[in-house]
């Protein structure tokens, strides 16, 4: 009887035609192939996991799941073998079949560092936390200055908000590879999530030394700069972004804002990307730390006005992740959302408040809507429209013949609306009240107040209660 080495030697020529058949797209001529191969040679490991891939570029993923899982039990027990088996797996789109590899991997060989950080990977794109850190933290103890188990290891523990652990873990990576921009990077994040802006700006300002074109670093040092009222230095900043095509219409926005130019409405992909990117702390961060209320303060004028009158449908403009449709809660039989991020829609979603949710421009819904609602809120939303017209000439489209409209607005401009180096838009009173006639809305009650604390004062805005002629 021929050994093994002996038959796959003598099947090479077949096997090189089947990999030209697979390559050339004819699956069924290459699966022909590689059966005749398995024939003669049941455990030709090259054959079986060629087998495996075609199934999977096919489109059968059900008979290279079935593939894979006979080639983990045949192949012989080398734990190299296995994590690499268990790579393909997972590039594959096969993660529990890569684990399971993984898995025979360390019942071999334990102490493979590879396949408790490949186990350790695949956890945390799962979103398997707890589970990622237990396999990076084997890792380590395997290669304690192993930098990408050290830096994922981190990055797990942010996720897991353990701040204070994730940091130490960036700088035993920076010790052993001080010039890595990504750990330098990742840390500066983090140092920003902690508060600790002196150091966060410091690893920043270290990446772009190292790396002039790390556009991620020019965008935190941007919005850093504007916060320390280092204008030329963030220009600067925003500029490159620009120059590097690197979220270019934001930086735009914001060097508009630097400049004292004012236009008419931001990007779309700028309130998109800024929400998306705020949808996970943006409820902690306003509410704990700067105090906003708006939606409340809102909800509150309408009681004094309207007492405790139910509304059939209350449209909630700029939803966020839900703050107005909590405040409004009580008072409206049914709840509409219309937000441009997916990300704040998905918090939205979580409360299980709205009976609809739209992801969409608040103009684009409020000009095709089908539906004519009796209340409209817009809390803190109209300081990323800038020019109101286009807002006030869509609102009546979605308002019933009577309905209100709440909203509050900051207030700055000093006629019509300027854009503010913050981003935002502030608009002045006396614009709003004449753009509300002009359109057909009664002004029910105005009333001036601090929406929320900004460097240490609070910041001044109106909200309105309007009616909609009959």
């Amino acid at each position: 009887m021929k050994d093994s080495r002996q038959a796959a030697s003598e099947n090479e020529p077949l096997l090189q035609a089947a990999l030209q058949a697979h390559q050339a797209g004819d699956f069924p001529r290459a699966e022909a192939l590689y059966q005749d191969i398995l024939r003669v040679c049941p455990d030709h490991l090259d054959a079986r996991i060629s087998l495996c891939l075609l199934y999977q570029s096919a489109g059968d993923r059900d008979r290279g799941r079935r593939c894979f899982e006979e080639t983990r039990q045949l192949a012989p027990p080398d734990p190299d073998l296995h994590v690499q088996l268990g790579a393909i797996c997972h590039h594959q789109g096969e993660p529990e079949l890569a684990m399971s590899f993984y898995r025979q991997a360390l019942s071999a060989d334990p102490s493979h560092h590879q396949a408790w950080y490949n186990l350790g990977t695949i956890s945390l794109h799962q979103g398997e936390l707890a589970a990622a850190v237990e396999a990076y933290e084997r890792a380590l103890a395997i290669a304690p200055e192993d930098v990408d188990t050290l830096y994922n290891l981190a990055l797990t523990l942010t996720g897991l908000e353990k701040f204070a652990a994730a940091a130490h873990f960036y700088h035993r990576a920076l010790a052993v590879a001080p010039a890595d921009r990504d750990v330098l990077y990742n840390l500066g994040v983090l140092y920003r999530k902690m508060s600790r802006y002196a150091e966060a700006l410091r690893c920043f300002q270290q990446v772009v030394e190292l790396d002039p074109d790390y556009a991620p670093a020019h965008g935190h040092l941007g919005v850093m700069l504007v916060e320390l009222e280092e204008k030329k230095l963030a220009i600067a900043c925003f500029e490159k972004l620009v120059a590097l095509d690197h979220q270019a219409e934001s930086a735009r926005h914001m060097l508009a804002a630097l400049r004292d130019q004012t236009p008419p409405a931001p990007p779309r992909a700028y309130i998109a990307g800024l929400f998306d990117s705020y949808a996970g702390k943006f409820e902690s961060e306003l509410m704990e730390e700067l105090g906003y209320r708006a939606p409340f303060l809102l909800a509150e004028l309408l009681r004094e006005t309207t007492g405790d009158a139910m509304h059939q449908r209350l449209l909630d403009l700029g939803c966020g992740t839900g703050l107005a449709g909590e405040a409004f809660l009580s008072c409206a039989a049914s709840l509409t959302g219309v937000d441009l991020s997916a990300a704040m829609l998905e918090k939205a979603r979580g409360k299980k408040i709205y009976d609809a949710l739209h992801c969409q421009d608040l103009l684009d819904f409020c000009r095709t809507s089908p539906t004519r609602y009796d209340l409209a809120v817009a809390a803190d939303v109209l300081n990323y429209l800038g020019d109101l017209e286009p807002f006030f000439q869509a609102l009546p489209n979605c308002l019933q013949a009577g309905g209100l409209l709440l909203f509050s607005i900051e207030e700055g401009a000093e006629k019509g609306f300027s854009l503010q180096v913050s981003g935002r838009y502030a608009h002045a009173p006396q614009y709003v009240r004449a753009l509300a006639a002009r359109s057909n809305f009664r002004l029910i009650s105005e009333r001036r107040t601090g929406l929320r604390r900004e460097r240490d004062r609070w910041l001044a805005g109106r909200l309105y209660l309007l009616q909609l002629a009959d």
